[in-house]
Parts: C-alpha cells; structure tokens; sequence
C-alpha cells in the first residue's frame, strides 16, 4: 500500500485538531458538574473523528480529483482503557483507495480496517490518513463512514461512528470577489483603508488568476499590500495559481482629491458626491459560476466626523400623551455616535420641566442644578464615543403637576469637536395632564358589571324563594 508522502505537517494539523476535539469533550462534562464518582464509573469512552485533510477542507471534489480524509480514534471521555478497538471505514462505489498511513491491518472489498489494539483513557488520539481518487463515473454525493468497536461496553454510542458526504461536482474553478469598502466611510480628512478577497469556491486550481481594479476619478491609490503588479492605468494583483478553497488578500488605501463635491454639514447625501468603484478578478481556468468575478460598489463621499444624536422617550404612563399627577414615570435618553469618527469629551443633559421631581436615576449625574426657571437640570459627562456605539440612561420622576400648557422635557449631546450633523442633537417631549373626566375614578369593565347584576338577580330570586316558603307555612298553619 502506498503512503501519503510530502505532507508532515497535515499529520500534525490532524494530531492537534483531533485533540481539542478530546479536550472540548472533557471541558464540557467539567462545566456541567458530572461528579468524579460518575465520571470514573464511565470506563472507556471511544470516539471516532472524520475529516477532509488539506488547505481545501471542503466537501466539493471533482471526477480524477486525489483527497486527502482524515480519521481519528480517542479515549478521551472514558476513565478507562479500551482494549481489542477496531476502526473501520467504508467507501462508496464512487472513490478508489490509493494510499494510507499507516498501512491498514487489511481491505476486505470497500471497507478499510485497522486493529488498533488497546487505546489508554485519555491518550493522544490515534490518527490515520486516506488518500482517494474520485472516479470519473462517481455519483452526486459520496457518503464515507468510519465505525470503531471494542471489547468493553460503550457508554455513548453515537461518538462511535462519523460521516462524511463528498458533493461531486464537474471540475471547475469558481473565483468569488468580495470587499470591505462598504464598511467604511470616504471621507476628505484622511486616508482610507480597505479590503480585497479573492476566493476559489471551485473544486479544481483556478490557473493565473487577476484582481483589477477600477478607481472612480478622483481617487488615487497610496499603497497597497502586496504591491501592484502594473505600473500606469489600472491597478491590478497577479496572483497566479489559486488552489480550492485558498484565499488571496489584498489590502488598499486610498485617498480622496479635495476638489471633490462633500455635503454640507447636516445635508444628506446626494448623487453629486457618489463614487462608483469596479472590481474583476479572471483566470485561465474555466468557471462553474463567473457572475462572481465581477463587483461595484457605490459609495457617497461624506464629511469626517463624529455624528451625535439623542432621543427621548417616556414610559410607564396608563396612555400616551398624558402625565397623571401622583405617578411616576420614566425618562430614557438613547445617545450614540453616527458619524465616522470617535467623539471625546461627549455630554449629555436632560431638562425636566416644572413639576417634576427625580426620584431614581441608573446613572448618578455629574452635575444636577435648578435655577428656578423651570425643572431640575441633570448632566453627564459620558466621556469618548466609539463610532456605532449607543447607551442608555434613564431617569425615573414624581409628577407633582403638569404646566396649562404641558410638561416640556429636553434631552441633548455635545462635544468639544465639530457635529458633522448638528440637527439630532437635541429631542424633547411635551406631554399634558388628562381632561377632568379623565381624571375621575375608572370605570369597572362591562363584564364585572354583568357578574353583578347576575348576583344580585340570584340573591332576589333566593330571597323570594324564602319568603314564598315561609307564606306557604303561615296558610298551613291557618
């Protein structure tokens, strides 16, 4: 039988990956709590792991393509050793064994077996390598198993067998382009930085393959890594020979000219300011899918900057709109960072109107005043604010009485630096006392009503049973 020679390191690779499977099973019945005395009486506990091997660790294989499984044998759950173990693995009518390490004990048709002998409680794994050639008539799918028996009684049986389905597919490349130019923001301040990737989701080598990149005027590139493979016109990466499931990644920045049109502070985008951005990646090799070659990406050009806003909203009232006086309700302040820069330095302030008492707040203010002009001001220095991030705060009050005209609360955000949209930084809400028949003591519901009236009709018709006993008596009597 031949070996698979040239490949040391996927041995290891297959040692390490089978024993964090082992340990994760451990860790787990740790962290569950399994006591010591259910544990030891476990005895031997045998599982069996079956992989693809190699930089291409996917399912899809092509007709005459050689793969490389990987299969692994351990005792790491059992207390015991486990004696007389026997791994078998059947192959499908679609795959031909070309090779194995080590050589199995023998190959009785499609099925391939190894007398492993005794397997110590938490030994290192056991580790066997296939080597298969996919035949040019093999089904759709290839179901591959691998079963390990032993003398003992096995505690978790479903840990003794794995499967492993291969998708066959017609050989072909299958380059997919993606970019992480969406995530950031172009702005005129400062450099930007993004990503390139370049994958073969095919199963055979995409041969020669080319990333190429289409800039939108005004837009120069600084650097990138690895360098460009052109020099003049348009930048572009040889990356040669990408085999399945490998990646290639390239790494850009870019900068904006200054004559280019921005929006005004607080103006939203426009199509005056969007740049449109191309991207094609080709090889030699034919491809099952080359709608993925090809990406664009419209971006606006924006204004550098931290964004700041707040909102305000109010809970725990019986209706929407109306502040009842003697309850309490409460005020939640919502701020974060929109922008495309941190904030540093960032407050936030609530202004309660008159009539309203604090009563508990979750975040104690770093200064709270009253200057008689209206209710109570409360501030909170809230310090840097990464961009994307939001908190919360929120300020339970007593309504003591609420205004002719309503009950008017502000909330706002500042900072130290320049807003690049100043008109979400302040929110208020102006919420009134109900009518004076609103006021009055609610109604009880129709069907409680309903219940009453049945029980005093119920009581009555009892009453007049009682008092008809009692006159049907007296005529007796008489």
């Amino acid at each position: 039988m031949q070996s698979l020679e040239g490949h040391p390191v996927s041995h290891v690779l297959l040692q390490v990956a089978f024993i964090v499977s082992g340990l994760t099973f451990i860790g787990h019945a740790l962290l569950t709590g399994e006591p010591d005395g259910e544990r030891s009486a476990r005895g031997a506990d045998v599982t069996v792991v079956l992989m693809r091997l190699g930089p291409n660790d996917r399912t899809l294989v092509a007709p005459g393509q050689l793969v490389r499984l990987g299969v692994g044998v351990n005792n790491f759950g059992g207390n015991q050793a486990a004696h007389s173990v026997v791994l078998k693995v059947r192959l499908p009518e679609g795959l031909n064994l070309q090779s194995s390490v080590p050589s199995p004990t023998k190959v009785d048709g499609a099925t391939v077996v190894w007398n492993i002998g005794t397997l110590p409680a938490h030994a290192f794994p056991e580790t066997f390598e296939l080597g298969l050639l996919v035949k040019g008539n093999a089904p759709a799918d290839l179901s591959v198993s691998a079963d390990v028996t032993f003398a003992e009684q096995e505690q978790n049986l479903q840990n003794t067998s794995a499967t492993l389905i291969l998708v066959v597919r017609p050989p072909a490349a299958n380059l997919v382009l993606q970019s992480t130019l969406n995530a950031v923001a172009l702005t005129l301040s400062e450099p930007i930085k993004f990503g390139l990737s370049v994958r073969n989701q095919g199963n055979i080598t995409a041969e020669g393959a080319v990333l190429t990149a289409a800039l939108p005027a005004g837009v120069r590139l600084q650097s990138a890594t690895p360098p460009v493979s052109t020099v003049g016109g348009a930048p572009s990466w040889n990356f040669g020979d990408i085999e399945p499931g490998a990646t290639r990644v390239v790494t850009c920045t870019i900068s904006l000219e200054s004559g280019l049109p921005a929006p005004q502070p607080g103006m939203p985008a426009s199509r005056n300011n969007s740049l449109k951005f191309a991207f094609d990646t080709t090889s030699n090799t034919a491809e099952s899918d080359p709608s993925d070659n090809h990406l664009e990406i419209s971006k606006n050009v924006q204004l550098g900057g931290a964004d700041l806003g707040v909102w305000l909203d109010v809970s725990g009232t019986e209706v929407a709109g109306e502040l009842r006086i003697g309850k309490d309700v409460t005020y939640s302040i919502i701020y974060g960072n929109f922008g495309n820069k941190a904030a540093t330095g960032a407050s936030v302030s609530l202004r309660l109107a008159k009539g309203l008492s604090v009563m508990q707040v979750d975040r104690a203010p770093s200064r709270q005043s009253n200057d008689n002009s209206g209710g109570d001001l409360l501030e909170w220095d809230v310090g840097d604010i990464r961009v994307g991030e939001s908190r919360l705060i929120n300020c339970r009050v007593h309504v003591n009485s609420v205004p002719t005209g309503g009950s008017l609360t502000k909330a706002s955000i500042s900072f130290p630096g320049t807003d690049i949209n100043p008109s979400n930084n302040g929110a208020s809400v102006r919420w009134h006392a109900p009518t004076a028949s609103q006021q009055t003591a609610p109604q009880a519901p129709k069907h409680v009503l309903w219940r009453n009236i049945l029980l005093i009709l119920t009581l009555l018709l009892f009453l007049m049973a009682f008092v008809l006993l009692l006159w049907r008596r007296s005529r007796r009597r008489t």
